[in-house]
């Protein structure tokens, strides 16, 4: 159940968890802050992982303070991916997460959207049309997908969404 990293010939590096396996992505993002390991940290992983082989993005969910967005950083510096936090709140349109979900897909970035139970009810409805053509070409390894009218080039990028438990505000969630 841990992460391994294989180097096959021809200088390619693959990560394995389980029956995942993904290529290392060469973006060298400094040494990285050290980060407690623990058993849950190990699940967290393994789900993330899981996910991520079958297409999808994660949603770690707890109360604030416990480390899930610290522990998506942590899992991508492990896969050599730059993770682009994005702290959610009501101010936040669809507007804005279309071009920010346009530009990770752009750069190959994992994209952590921490409190995205914060979002207006009217922009959780939409997200989901903008996240699914992107959710497809991952799942069938399509080099592109057109997203608001536009072609856009896919390099692998993954969305992860972070979600604290208690917040007064929305708790309409999903995974994707």
């Amino acid at each position: 159940k841990r992460i391994r990293f294989y180097s096959h010939s021809g200088g390619e590096i693959i990560i394995r968890m389980v029956d995942s396996e993904f290529t290392y992505s060469y973006e060298y993002q400094g040494i990285s802050p050290k980060l407690v390991h623990t058993p849950l940290t190990d699940n967290c992983y393994l789900t993330l992982t899981q996910a991520m082989s079958m297409g999808f993005g994660g949603n770690p969910y707890g109360p604030a303070g416990t480390g899930k967005t610290e522990s998506i950083k942590a899992l991508g510096y492990l896969f050599g991916r730059q993770v682009l936090v994005f702290n959610c709140d009501e101010g936040i349109d669809i507007k804005s997460l279309t071009r920010i979900l346009i530009g990770l897909a752009r750069c190959g970035a994992w994209g952590c959207f921490d409190e995205f139970n914060r979002l207006e009810d009217s922009t959780l409805s939409m997200i989901s049309t903008r996240i699914h053509p992107i959710q497809e070409a991952i799942k069938n390894k399509e080099t592109s997908f057109v997203l608001e009218n536009q072609k856009v080039r896919n390099l692998s990028s993954q969305n992860i969404i972070s979600y604290v438990k208690h917040y007064l505000g929305n708790y309409l969630i999903w995974l994707f």
